[in-house]
């Protein structure tokens, strides 16, 4: 439950400064961009406890936000442009006629310390310090800020941006830009350079027309286009519902996951050779979600993530690409088998990682909306973001964050990665139904070492 309550004192929508002319082309949507319409935006947050808080600052410290933002999209351009509806034509695109974010100054008497420190979040103070977007009707602008100060000391930054535009890889290429040219503003150095990110899509070969496949997913998930919301994608039913916690995991927790994995080798790892760690404390929290809520032995159960495709496409697709390149892949496995066999899962998940480098990922497009509406959402457990994401190196020029975390999760099962503030550490973050949260955690940690 909420412990203190947070003020919005401006809210306003914030146009980019003019752009070239003429100016670009809308830019028309990939299927791997598609399928995410009718998807909640993520939203992100990151707390600052000793930030300058004071008005003075605090002021100051707005002002090279907003300045930085609005400079830096000037080259992710696919953030500020608004998705709109083509109804001439059936499709999505994105449209950059009235480039723009929307952008948010509160204050909060939250306990900033509290919020930092505490394993299991106060989802909802956390909902608080980060925007919304009116995703339900097309058009709509798919970023949002909000920065937050709190009488105590400290600042929040919390973002939303919507998965149509941009992956995690790309929204951390983003911020990593943002930061740097904000770090310059407040100190007047020279901003650090980065390489412009290219967002042309048709840099993805695909035998049938990207505009005509794109266009059959997004009237297959949302059918009653403008209205973007998917009447059988409906994520976030029973969000309010879900206990999230964060577990740290050091280096040699991380490593006692993997050689226990090597052990049950099937193709996974060996003595030498030890599974990634995605691999690993995937397959870990797909087994501690199954065991958590006693599933029926012959129930079968899935894991899903997002398997990176810039490089397992003909020709590959460079790494500065900005926009959509993952593809949802699965892994499933009867509830029996995976607690008959401790390293069933980590070898499943590493043989469907394989298997999507050997395989076209569009060969099956025509089947991505039929395939995610028939999963058993009960008995799935969904893996995001990386531990590749070093989200607390995000300075925007007061010191990295003491807390950085992923506010939207709506599914029961859903565990999101990133790397931890330590060197080697994973940060991992768990959601689900409070009636299953306090097994799986026991699962989660009593496994970490054997």
């Amino acid at each position: 439950m909420s412990q203190g309550s947070v003020e919005i004192l401006s809210q306003a929508q914030v146009s980019l400064p003019p752009l070239p002319n003429p100016v670009p082309p809308p830019t028309k949507l990939f299927p791997f961009d598609a399928i995410w319409i009718g998807f909640p935006p993520i939203q992100r947050l990151m707390l600052y406890t000793d930030a300058r808080g004071g008005t003075d600052d605090f002021s100051v410290l707005v002002h090279c936000l907003k300045s930085s933002l609005s400079s830096t999209l000037l080259d992710f351009l696919p953030l500020a442009g608004k998705l709109a509806y083509v109804s001439s034509t059936g499709d999505v695109e994105i449209d950059y006629s009235d480039p723009g974010f929307a952008f948010g100054v509160a204050e909060s008497d939250m306990d900033l310390q509290r919020l930092a420190a505490d394993d299991v979040h106060d989802t909802e103070s956390f909902l608080k310090l980060v925007p919304s977007i009116d995703t339900s009707e097309l058009p709509f602008w798919p970023f949002a800020l909000q920065v937050t100060r709190f009488k105590c000391g400290g600042v929040a930054i919390g973002y939303a941006a919507h998965h149509t535009v941009v992956d995690g890889k790309g929204i951390w290429q983003f911020v990593d830009a943002w930061t740097g040219t904000c770090r310059s503003a407040m100190s007047g150095k020279p901003r650090p350079e980065y390489r412009p990110p290219s967002y042309d899509r048709t840099a993805i070969k695909h035998p049938r027309s990207r505009e005509e496949t794109a266009r059959e997913i997004l009237h297959a998930s949302s059918p009653n286009l403008p209205i973007a919301r998917s009447p059988t994608l409906n994520v976030i039913a029973g969000r309010h519902n879900l206990v999230r916690r964060t577990f740290v995991l050091d280096a040699p927790a991380i490593h006692s996951l993997k050689q226990r994995a090597a052990r049950h080798d099937d193709g996974v790892g060996t003595a030498t050779r030890l599974p990634s760690t995605f691999l690993a404390i995937a397959a870990h929290s797909w087994s501690c979600f199954v065991r958590a809520k006693s599933l029926e032995p012959d129930d079968d159960t899935v894991l899903c993530f997002l398997a990176d495709c810039r490089t397992r496409l003909e020709p590959p697709v460079e790494e500065g690409y900005f926009g959509n390149c993952v593809k949802i892949t699965y892994v499933r496995a009867l509830v029996r088998e995976l607690t008959a066999e401790e390293g069933l899962a980590c070898s499943k998940i590493g043989k469907s990682i394989r298997k999507v480098g050997l395989e076209d990922p569009l060969a099956d497009v025509d089947s991505w909306v039929a395939d995610f509406a028939a999963l058993p959402f009960a008995r799935t457990t969904n893996v995001s973001a990386s531990p590749r994401f070093r989200v607390y190196e995000t300075d925007f020029g007061f010191g990295r964050p003491d807390r950085v975390e992923l506010v939207s999760m709506n599914h029961d099962g859903e565990v999101a990665l990133v790397g931890g503030k330590e060197e080697g550490s994973v940060q991992v973050t768990a959601a689900l139904n409070r009636d299953h949260m306090d097994a799986y955690a026991k699962l989660f940690l009593g496994g970490l070492h054997g």
